[in-house]
């Protein structure tokens, strides 16, 4: 019972480490293997049951193989958040401040800037949060496939631009840095970003909401009258 909960919270994983904290050394361990109710995915690491993995197993797997603190990244980290759809490529793990190991199969990084804020433990596993995910994906992503996800994991609301500008300042040196200050930097001003604005702007108009746009410009240098914009929108008098 107990190495079933275990293996449950990791997506049906389980490493020879947590095996022997229930009680089952290297020759239980090997009897099971021979009974087809443990079947090895990575040295060290066993799917439970059946082997046959979801997604979310095959990745947990993938980090449970690095060793401790090991943490989901990069494109195996978009697709566990639902960013990215997942493709046959090898799974992604940092490993923060070079411990861990290699492992076949497994495509590793290295990261000594991983910031606690940047690292989630969902469903039992360690993997960086969306914003740092993007932050990873935008050193290697085309300008145009960053965008796109990005764009869409916003009309979701799965990033906020308030998260990514923290994430941007806690990492600084990062390679993804400059491609992503540049989308930033012009997310409101490209002809494919206006039209997904109107788009949205019809969608909520057609239920009932009423759309009023304000510039971040006009928030600071006219105050006073973008408050009073807002005031007559919402149906109160002047002051």
């Amino acid at each position: 019972m107990r190495l079933a909960l275990r293996a449950a919270e990791q997506s049906d994983v389980i490493t020879t480490r947590q095996l022997a904290a229930c009680g089952l050394g290297a020759n239980a361990i090997a009897v099971r293997v021979r009974r087809g109710q443990l079947h090895r995915v990575h040295q060290g690491v066993y799917a439970v049951g059946t082997g046959v993995l979801t997604l979310k197993g095959t990745l947990s797997a993938a980090v449970l193989a690095c060793g401790e603190n090991a943490v989901l990244s990069h494109y195996a980290a978009a697709a566990w958040h639902g960013m990215l759809r997942w493709e046959d490529r090898w799974p992604d793990v940092i490993t923060p401040h070079g411990a861990g190991r290699a492992v076949s199969g497994i495509r590793s990084h290295r990261s000594a800037s991983l910031h606690e804020y940047d690292v989630w433990r969902r469903d039992g596993i360690l993997v960086t949060s969306r914003e740092r995910t993007v932050l990873d994906l935008a050193a290697e992503l085309a300008p145009n496939a960053l965008r796109r996800m990005v764009r869409q994991a916003l009309a979701e609301g799965r990033l906020s631009i308030a998260r990514l500008a923290k994430v941007l300042a806690r990492s600084p040196r990062h390679r993804g840095t400059r491609a992503l200050r540049a989308l930033l930097a012009a997310w409101h001003g490209d002809r494919l970003t206006r039209e997904h604005d109107a788009q949205r702007q019809a969608r909520l108009e057609a239920r009932g909401y009423r759309v009023l746009r304000v510039t971040w410009r006009q928030i600071v240098e006219q105050p006073r009258q973008t408050l009073a914009r807002i005031r007559a929108a919402l149906g109160f008098a002047e002051l």
